[in-house]
């Protein structure tokens, strides 16, 4: 985007703006669930004839919990493009998720940064956060979750909590740096029809995806979701979608086999992300290995060019 900006009749001078980050966390859901306001949040107060109670259970007020991390975000330089929230569980669990923007890098149109909060009053759920990665096509799902934290409902929690996070948040431009390099990575990369057929069987073995998933895994394979996907042909990235279209969280819809909510989403795909990493490092080897075959060739064809010289024909 260009402003021009008259300084008098006769001199214009130009500014360069940057783009507006996109939103990527819908406004309607989250990870599934209907969203709610944060005065939905800050209604569902903690109250202890409602929500479980117990001797060594000290529950952290979602507000509150909502309101440290915006704090300790901006505190660390973080910028926050966008939030959603949801109850569920009779108001007695609340997610909330940052789409964030750190000041050293920008948000990609494809995918962005996320922090992800879960807390609750049942007694059931320990306060989790995660930092991580979303795709940006209908919130994808992709949750890479390089640095969790996960504490115990105890009187040591928000104290714990802040600090805890403040030190991840320390380490949130090299979660940003890693993603970036791995998605453009994966982009560049293309499996073999072999290696494909192997890591599928592997996700199955490994509970990363049910064997009754696996044909919709394959469907999207052969066709992408959303074009975005198919951009770059047959590539790891286009492998990974495939997955996190199958494993996303329906919105109004009947769940289907394969499926992941987040609890379970933030154990099967980084072990998902695992197993692409490796198979996208024995692509590399083999590139590289035929890319050294290749000089070597041509070195051999420059020093018989050299002994014999060139062949003149008629």
């Amino acid at each position: 985007m260009t402003i021009q900006v008259r300084a008098s009749s006769e001199v214009t001078a130009k500014v360069n703006t940057p783009e507006p980050a996109p939103i990527i966390i819908p406004d309607q859901n989250i990870y599934g669930r209907a969203s709610c306001s944060y005065q939905d949040i800050i209604d569902s107060k903690y109250d202890q004839e409602v929500h479980y109670t117990g001797p060594r259970y000290t529950p952290f007020d979602f507000a509150s919990a909502i309101a440290i991390t915006d704090n300790l975000l901006r505190e660390k330089g973080v910028k926050v493009i966008n939030t959603a929230y949801a109850l569920v569980e009779g108001d007695n669990t609340c997610y909330a998720a940052w789409q964030v923007d750190h000041q050293e890098y920008n948000t990609s149109q494809e995918y962005t940064p996320i922090i992800h909060l879960k807390n609750s009053y049942n007694g059931k759920h320990a306060l989790t956060i995660v930092l991580g990665s979303y795709t940006f096509c209908c919130f994808n799902g992709l949750l890479t979750g390089e640095y969790k934290i996960r504490l115990k409902h105890t009187g040591m929690i928000e104290g714990s909590y802040s600090e805890q996070l403040a030190q991840h948040l320390l380490l949130l431009p090299e979660a940003i740096r890693a993603d970036n390099q791995r998605y453009e990575r994966f982009k560049g990369l293309s499996p073999s029809p072999e290696m494909v057929n192997n890591l599928m069987i592997q996700t199955v073995r490994d509970n990363i995806i049910p064997a009754g998933a696996l044909k919709r895994v394959i469907k999207y394979w052969d066709k992408p979701e959303f074009e975005e996907f198919e951009a770059n042909g047959d590539s790891m990235y286009r492998l990974l979608q495939s997955y996190t279209s199958v494993m996303r969280p329906p919105y109004g819809k009947r769940a289907q086999v394969g499926q992941a909510s987040i609890t379970n989403a933030q154990k099967r795909l980084p072990k998902l992300v695992k197993l692409l990493d490796k198979t996208a490092d024995k692509i590399q080897e083999i590139e590289d290995l035929l890319s050294e075959v290749d000089r070597e060739e041509t070195v051999v064809d420059e020093e018989e060019y050299s002994i014999l010289g060139p062949v003149i024909t008629d």
